[in-house]
């Protein structure tokens, strides 16, 4: 199922980004892993983060270093 990141494009303003960055992360924890990945449960939160990030850093063309770990 897509996630609202995936309907960002390079126009999209930052507070729809991180909207749909958001809804994304939301739905991702609500979603069991996909086959194939070697998460554990107390590591999702942080693989649907990196999931919903590099998915609007590639739609939007923009770094949002927001996502980053300092």
């Amino acid at each position: 199922m897509p996630l609202p990141v995936d309907s960002l494009t390079p126009d999209s303003p930052l507070t729809s980004i991180r909207e749909a960055i958001s809804q994304s992360i939301a739905r991702c924890m609500e979603e069991p892993i996909p086959e194939g990945y070697d998460v554990t449960e107390g590591n999702k939160q942080k693989w649907c983060s990196g999931k919903a990030y590099g998915i609007a850093r590639e739609k939007t063309g923009q770094s949002l270093n927001e996502g980053t770990i300092k």
